[in-house]
């Protein structure tokens, strides 16, 4: 059985016979110098005739080193010509083969000179690497053992050389998740003893593999790094090479836009049938109501006062209450109300948009936007009472202002009233943290107004966006890539709702087609991006029969349009593809033979 040693070295001092300076200030006379000891295995069995060089790294002289073949023992016998205080000799010890060795150096001390020599028993052996620990994005300080899936992770492993022998050769060091590999690093220059080498590899995990169940948890999982897995160092354990990290979990970056998420819709969703439409008409919209807690089986009520234009009707209105999960404590629970709107009971929203980030110490209970699709209860002009009850078994809730949306059209068609509509609708947490990885970049929610624009006919272009909570700066709106306002939504829609709308025109900064609003975050503290409606309006393109959200195509979509349009009784040019002055089902089966050739 092959014999593994550890290095042991054990430095005593022993005197040779010094001579005495003589008296007549000649040049003192050489003196001899012992360096002597014996050599074992780690187990304490004598290496006999041990294979030893020693070199003056200074002088460059290689001493003769006497051994017995029967023996342990070993000497060097020299002089104080060939040896000074501070030089450095170079050990070289091993047992004829290639495993059990010892390499050092040591360096004589003055006390050494005096004494003639010294003794260093030695014990040989081999390498021994293991990991010590392994670090899922070190930069992040406080993103703990979170890593993030569709986005760049830095793994890092210190790899430790614990044997008695230094490492010389390359070796790799691996890394694996669930038993399977994700990268490997090499450490080139070898590995001293007693030395820890730093590797790192960049991960993204795939949304294939890795994507968690929800937003709400991380998907669980084993990293492990191993050191020299292939075995190219020959070492004394060959069995403690890796290190499993077993409190990992994968998970959605929540600071992060949606548009980095697995997801492929954008964080904003466009609102079907306002995509681009063409219509005559416009839209109206009122925040109200103060932030306020809600205890589970309480209630909160609020009154919008809304405009409508005389002589327009009330083409659609939706409800969009802004709220977040009280209890603090991860992974919390979604909001439950009841919303009665001027005496209409809504126990479910049309639409529910939700974010959470459960790995951080904040931002870590569900977050949302609830939307209320009340067209039915909004008939014009006038004030629209809402009641909104915690349903909730337990704990609270918490409410921002909320918004009540209208959408109006002319049925004059005056053409001063023509225009195109988006609406798009949803919730993004937006916080540029590096502590949680996420840059300036990444905390930049990006949405689209599909379609092209015919920017040389526009005369006005109107953009509004609704961001919670209030923030005094680095919230910054983009058009296009390009910034338009710093530090905007920092004042409140209504006195106290925590809700911002900014409202402007933006014709100068309208591109030909596929325009985008982005709502950057430049700063830690978190804001909610929840809604971006852009009007165009001006000379008019040929309207195309069928292509009810205004993209420029005729699809299924458009049939799909026409069939709610048909049941609701409404009517639009684009819709109306038979010309008999009403959408019905003959029409959405009209555009949905034209839809597929």
């Amino acid at each position: 059985m092959m014999k593994i040693l550890r290095v042991l070295l054990i430095l005593t001092i022993t005197s040779t016979a010094g001579a005495l300076l003589p008296s007549n200030g000649l040049a003192a006379p050489e003196t001899s110098f012992l360096i002597y000891g014996w050599v074992d295995y780690s187990d304490g069995a004598s290496v006999n005739d041990p294979g030893i060089e020693i070199t003056n790294i200074n002088t460059g002289k290689t001493f003769a080193v006497e051994t017995s073949g029967g023996s342990n023992y070993y000497q060097v016998l020299t002089d104080s010509d060939s040896v000074s205080a501070g030089d450095v000799l170079h050990v070289r010890v091993s047992d004829g083969g290639t495993l059990n060795t010892a390499e050092f150096d040591h360096v004589v001390s003055a006390t050494e000179i005096g004494n003639g020599g010294f003794k260093r028993n030695i014990t040989i052996g081999a390498p021994d690497l293991i990991v010590d620990s392994i670090t899922p994005n070190p930069n992040c300080s406080s993103a703990g053992n979170a890593i993030f899936v569709n986005k760049t992770n830095e793994i890092r492993a210190n790899v430790r050389n614990v044997g008695v022998c230094n490492v010389t050769g390359a070796f790799d060091v691996c890394f694996a998740v669930d038993g399977t590999q994700i990268g490997c690093a090499t450490i080139s220059g070898g590995l001293p003893v007693d030395r820890i080498e730093t590797v790192t590899i960049i991960w993204t995990p795939d949304c294939a593999t890795y994507a968690p169940d929800s937003i709400s948890t991380g998907r669980p999982i084993t990293l492990t790094v191993t050191a020299d897995g292939n075995t190219d160092i020959a070492e004394e354990n060959e069995t403690n090479n890796g290190l499993s990290k077993e409190d990992s979990s994968v998970y959605v970056n929540g600071f992060a836009s949606k548009n980095f998420d697995c997801d492929a819709e954008e964080p904003l969703a466009p609102l079907t049938g306002y995509e681009g439409v063409e219509m005559y008409g416009g839209v109206v919209y009122n925040v109200s109501g103060t932030a306020t807690e809600l205890a589970a089986g309480t209630n909160v009520t609020r009154v919008h006062h809304i405009e409508v234009p005389d002589g327009m009707t009330v083409e659609a209105a939706r409800l969009y209450l802004y709220w977040y999960d009280g209890s603090g404590t991860p992974p919390g629970s979604q909001a439950s109300f009841d919303v009665d709107v001027a005496g209409v009971l809504y126990t479910t929203p049309d639409r529910s948009y939700i974010d959470q980030v459960p790995f951080a110490s904040y931002e870590n209970t569900p977050k949302g936007t609830y939307v209320y699709d009340v067209t039915t209860q909004v008939t014009g002009t006038g004030d629209y009472t809402v009641k909104i009850n915690n349903t909730q078994s337990s704990g609270k809730a918490t409410l921002y202002g909320e918004m009540l949306l209208i959408i109006y059209e002319d049925p004059a068609e005056n053409p001063d009233n023509r225009m195109r509509l988006w609406i798009t609708e949803g919730f993004d947490i937006l916080s540029a943290c590096q502590h949680y990885c996420v840059s300036t970049e990444e905390a930049t929610a990006t949405a689209t107004f599909s379609g092209a624009i015919d920017t040389a006919e526009v005369t006005s272009a109107t953009l509004v966006t609704v961001v919670t909570p209030i923030k005094s700066s680095s919230s910054n709106l983009l058009i296009n890539g390009e910034t338009v306002v710093s530090d905007a939504w920092n004042v409140d829609a209504y006195p106290g709702s925590k809700v911002c709308v900014d409202e402007r025109d933006i014709s100068a900064n309208l591109e030909a087609s596929d325009n985008t609003v982005g709502f950057e975050r430049d700063l830690h503290t978190p804001i909610h991006a929840s809604n971006a409606i852009l009007m165009v309006r001006g000379t008019p393109g040929a309207v195309l029969p069928g292509d009810i959200n205004g993209d420029g195509i005729v699809t299924t979509d458009d049939a799909a349009i026409a069939l709610q349009m048909a049941a609701r009784g409404e009517c639009r040019d684009a819709a109306d593809v038979s010309g008999d002055g009403e959408v019905t089902s003959l029409d959405a089966l009209m555009i949905l033979q034209k839809s597929v050739g």
